[in-house]
């Protein structure tokens, strides 16, 4: 998969229409786009979804 190819469906599984990420330009096999769309998840979870601010 091209880089573009992978923006999309990662835009597609994580059913974010507007995602946008800075990943490498080169071939993407099925197992790294599946790596990557875990990182990406477990970065939302660990980083976004739990955090709690006093504003």
């Amino acid at each position: 998969m091209t880089k573009t190819e992978v923006i999309q469906r990662l835009q597609k599984d994580l059913k974010i229409p507007r995602f946008q990420a800075y990943i490498e330009d080169k071939e993407y096999s099925e197992e790294r786009v599946q790596t990557t769309k875990k990182d990406f998840e477990a970065y939302f979870t660990n980083y976004v979804s739990n955090v709690s601010a006093d504003f």
